[in-house]
């Protein structure tokens, strides 16, 4: 998995290593720390008791039922409004399908005179819908390969259990539970 850092790509694994070799000189700069949530979550809840957490998975995998549950804790009238694009997929990740769509791809994805001028002539709309498409139909999505997974399950696994134990029991519980391989 290729990972882009100022202007080059880099091996993700290799960058998750630099960072390890980096974290007592510039701790502020800490990638895999960045991504523990519980003291944050922790210190939110001790001033706003009354929170509303929601993960990736239900707002990906259940939409409406997410925008109804949040409607409810906001205590809105209108809980049947789904908007049009509430299931659209916007920064799509992934790598080119092929050589042949790799020139579209780095047009999309990278600076280029022509989407300059296109800025002065598209709505920012219309531009973003070309985009979705395009990306769309020439990005294949990229696994994670098990030696990753492996070390980010290995630094996270404590942090996931905290977690399971600050949401709500049932189907969040479950899905916390889940990346770390239990239910």
């Amino acid at each position: 998995m290729l990972l882009k850092r100022g202007g080059r790509e880099i091996e993700f694994f290799d960058f998750l290593k630099q960072i390890e070799q980096k974290r007592s000189q510039r701790p502020y700069h800490d990638f895999i720390e960045s991504g523990k949530y519980c003291a944050q979550l922790e210190a939110f809840r001790e001033h706003f008791p009354r929170i509303h957490l929601l993960l990736f998975e239900q707002l990906t995998g259940q939409t409406e039922k997410a925008l109804k549950g949040i409607y409810r804790y906001l205590d809105l009238q209108d809980t049947d409004f789904i908007p049009s694009n509430a299931r659209a997929i916007y920064n799509r990740t992934g790598q080119p399908k092929s050589a042949v769509t790799r020139p579209i791809y780095d047009f999309l994805f990278q600076d280029h005179p022509l989407k300059t001028r296109l800025k002065h002539v598209l709505p920012l709309q219309l531009r973003q819908r070309i985009k979705n498409l395009l990306s769309a139909r020439i990005m294949r999505k990229q696994t994670m390969p098990d030696h990753i997974r492996n070390y980010l399950l290995s630094e996270y696994e404590n942090e996931i259990r905290l977690l399971s134990e600050m949401v709500e029991p049932g189907a969040q519980r479950e899905i916390v539970l889940s990346w770390i391989g239990e239910r």
